[in-house]
């Protein structure tokens, strides 16, 4: 078997690292010590592996054993000199003191390699307290003893950006676990994409993020810079950020990405701007973008290059200090350069120098190029309505008009926060693009009609995009039927559904439901339907043509194809293949490819880099003890094995049956009973327990002061209380042999599969992946299809819940009832 780090080996393994710290203190006291540790670790393996090389090449050239040594220790030799008190070598046996240790170790490290790492890692203390009580050495060294398992060289990774992917995981984890703290450092990273798509940078480019956070928007500059083909390495990247420890994060972040030419400052970009040119001027870039922290007050006191903000001043008080960022990014851009920046709705609408401001940037300025209105709860930390102000010097279109999208109907609803879907970020990215307007979604507006407005940006003054008023026919609802006006041709065409699936002609105006009773009834005839059934097959047949075709060049990369030709491709293959489908239109079919970009990406490089064996063996992770990793590498290892392990498979999946019917049999017999005063239900098996136990006790007393019949009667009770605790016992007994034995039998596959992956040809896990990227296809296609039909049974569900029943008949229904209540009163001897 292959023994390059996978993805999600890595992503459980700091995940692993995290179990460990979890207890003591929660993620946002701990995830300073988990990026200290991994970047610790990651430069020392690093340095082993140049110095390795050196002592090779110096052998190779004759040279003597004491210049060798010498030179190994050079600084210069190194991308980071790793310090011997630093070295993985020292670090790995230390058992006391170990919190001192580490702070030794970071501190070295930092001072060795002061000109990229000054204040990054000297901040992070292993020795601090949290709460009551600090990390042992017992634990600290279970900390370190897991960060041993992984050597993290790049040659030791599936495809070379593995650390860099797996470090953004964890920072997207430790956002999740701090709530509302998280948007202090991280934005979701489809809002980032939809930035950077709508800034497009190239290769030969400056990117600055006045407000950089944890590096992200930077991050997928540069991604896009490569997805375009161009020179990753040849773009400039620049930030700066407040919070010293966010700062931090930042800077490891673009290190671990191999990223150590960005210049990342630490202080605060309002009262301070750390980026100045040689002649002494706020620097200016060609891209600028950023999500500042919203609702700020800021201070004039002591603020550096106040000439920044040439269209006015906020208010320093009363939490308005957002146009003060936009400006201050404004000031930042070159002549040719243009911004993108996210900001709360209050910046379009509030009077008094805010409007100055808006007025100036407007009419005089005319550089405002967009106002894209966002959905509502995307960001960590706040419900507040959030836009995108696109601020282009360079405009080439017509100046005397500001393109307005409101885009905050089309999103993915989450449980605690809402998402863009890729199909959301193409439609805006396309629409702002190709400056096109579109009904209740886009509309060019003059700046005459703003200043008409009084400079109010709100976005629904110009773009309206409430929903049409539901129809209502009276008609329909006093004498019944379905109007025929209210037929959706659009809607129902996608899917071919005529009238007579569903409805009879009642007269040349209406229609009636047909052999519909219930409302339930409507969902089941559509899902059963030929319409559905056959328009389902025909766009799986579509899409897998174009997956024929498009895994040729998957297939491509392993010889001289890049993969972000690969991307380009995708899109127009579809984007043809599924043209006229009249399912899905143009952005949910890029949509579908993107979703699926997005599942598969990192499969792809691997396959370049690595090969088809690694991008099979990514999948599982058989290291692991976690029990859900343990699951998930199972459910995998079940759907690429199927064939080749099928009687091993069946046996294990008998097994899992008898495991539910067991549950089944158990929690029918083990009934819950209710106790008394309200106290907490309890499972009869301890209940009984229980009760087993008072009669013993009972028994004893009984015993002693030899009440025979009442013996007798307290031992007949026990016996059979007894009985029937023996019965469910040995239930759970049998419950117990079975996950016992489904565990072995687990074991026994995941060893058989190990041997087999050993031995695996590449034409082999070439074709178990080929299925794997099918599937994908297929499964994100049925999202999308599965969204349609919904929308169709919501449309006919609606139909009969307006006009369903009618009036006249719910009328009769009422007297129905009324006589039947006045008849059951009667024979209860009510009168009225």
């Amino acid at each position: 078997m292959t023994d390059k780090l996978t993805l999600r080996q890595l992503e459980n393994h700091l995940m692993g690292a995290a179990d460990i710290l979890r207890g003591k203190m929660d993620a946002s006291e701990f995830k300073e010590f988990i990026f200290g540790m991994l970047f610790l670790k990651r430069l020392s393996d690093m340095f082993d592996d140049e110095r390795e090389k050196l002592e090779k090449k110096y052998e190779k050239q004759g040279l003597n054993v004491d210049i060798i040594k010498k030179e190994l220790e050079n600084p210069d030799k190194y991308t980071f000199y790793v310090p011997k008190e630093a070295r993985w070598e020292e670090i790995k046996h230390i058992k006391t003191n170990v919190a001192s240790e580490l702070n030794k170790a970071l501190t070295a490290i930092e001072r060795a390699n002061i000109d990229l790492l000054e204040g990054v890692l000297e901040p992070i203390d292993f020795t601090v307290k949290k709460g009551k009580s600090k990390l042992s050495d017992t634990k600290l060294v279970q900390f370190i003893n897991h960060f041993n398992k992984h050597k993290m060289r790049n040659r030791d990774f599936e495809f070379l950006d593995v650390l860099g992917a797996a470090y953004e995981y964890l920072i997207k984890y430790f956002a999740d676990s701090a709530g509302k703290k998280g948007g202090e450092f991280y934005t979701p990273n489809e809002v980032v994409r939809l930035l950077v798509q709508i800034l497009e940078p190239q290769e030969e480019m400056s990117v600055y993020d006045p407000t950089v956070g944890s590096g992200g928007m930077l991050i997928q500059s540069r991604q896009l810079v490569e997805d375009q083909g161009q020179d990753q390495d040849n773009i400039g990247l620049y930030g700066q950020e407040n919070n010293g420890t966010t700062w931090a994060m930042c800077k490891m972040n673009m290190i671990l990405h191999s990223i150590v030419d960005a210049d990342i400052r630490n202080e605060d970009t309002l009262a301070d701007p750390q980026h100045i040119d040689k002649d002494g001027n706020l620097r200016t870039f060609d891209r600028v973008i950023a999500n500042p922290p919203f609702s700020q007050n800021y201070s004039k006191d002591g603020m550096k290059y106040k000439d920044r903000f040439v269209f006015g001043w906020c208010p320093e008080t009363g939490k308005k200090g957002d146009l003060m960022f936009v400006q201050h990014m404004i000031a930042s851009l070159n002549g040719q350069g243009k911004m993108a920046v996210i900001m709360p709705h209050g910046v379009l609408f509030r009077g008094g120098a805010e409007k100055e401001i808006r007025r100036e940037i407007i009419r005089d300025a005319k550089i405002l190029e967009a106002v894209i209105g966002l959905p509502p709860n995307l960001f960590y930390g706040t419900g507040i309505p959030a836009c995108v102000l696109v601020i282009n010097k360079n405009r080439t279109d017509n100046k005397e008009k500001v393109l307005f999208i409101n885009a905050d109907k089309e999103y993915k609803e989450g449980k605690n926060q809402n998402s863009l879907r890729p199909e959301d970020i193409e439609k805006i990215s396309y629409i702002y693009k190709n400056k096109i307007e579109k009904p209740k979604y886009s509309r060019f507006v003059d700046i005459n009609e703003i200043e008409e407005e009084d400079f109010n940006l709100n976005i629904r003054r110009y773009v309206d995009n409430s929903p049409d008023p539901e129809p209502q026919d009276v008609r329909a609802h006093i004498k019944g039927g379905i109007p025929k006006k209210e037929w959706n041709e659009e809607l129902t065409g996608k899917y071919e559904i005529k009238p007579d699936l569903l409805f009879k002609s009642k007269n040349s105006d209406y229609f009636n439901f047909k052999d519909v009773k219930e409302r339930e009834q409507i969902k089941e005839t559509l899902e059963k339907s030929h319409e559905f059934i056959s328009t389902d097959k025909r766009l799986h047949e579509l899409l897998l043509k174009w997956f024929e075709q498009y895994f040729k060049q998957i297939k491509n990369l392993r010889e001289s194809k890049p993969v972000h030709e690969l991307l380009d491709i995708g899109f127009d293959t579809l984007n043809k293949e599924l043209d006229n489908n009249r399912v899905l239109g143009e952005f949910q079919t890029r949509g579908v490819f993107i979703n699926w970009w997005n599942e598969n990406k990192f499969d792809l490089r691997t396959i370049k880099e690595t090969g088809w064996v690694q991008a099979l063996v990514s999948n599982f992770d058989f290291e692991s003890e976690d029990k859900k990793v343990i699951e998930n590498t199972l459910e995998k290892v079940k759907y690429f094995f199927k064939e080749k392990f099928d009687s091993e498979i069946s046996s294990i999946e008998c097994l899992e049956e008898k495991e539910r019917e067991q549950i089944a049999v158990i929690e029918e017999e083990n009934q819950v009973e209710e106790l008394e005063d309200g106290e907490e239900a309890e499972p009869l098996d301890k209940v009984l327990k229980k009760e087993v136990k008072e009669l013993k006790k009972e028994l004893k007393e009984a015993n002693k002061i030899t009440e025979v019949d009442h013996v007798k009667k307290l031992t007949d009770m026990l016996k059979e209380k007894e009985a029937e605790l023996e019965k469910i016992s040995a239930k759970q007994k049998e419950l117990k042999q079975i996950k016992k034995d489904i565990k072995i039998k687990n074991l026994e596959l995941m060893d058989k599969v190990k041997k087999a992956v050993d031995d695996i040809s590449e034409d082999e896990a070439e074709t178990m992946v080929k299925v794997k990227l099918k599937d994908s296809a297929i499964s994100i296609l049925n999202m999308y299809l599965t969204a349609e039909k919904h929308q169709i049974i919501a449309y006919f569900e609606n139909l009969w819940d307006k006009y369903g029943i009618d009036v006249r008949t719910m009328e009769k229904e009422r007297e129905e009832y009324t006589k039947q209540l006045d008849k059951y009163l009667g024979e209860l001897g009510y009168d009225k």
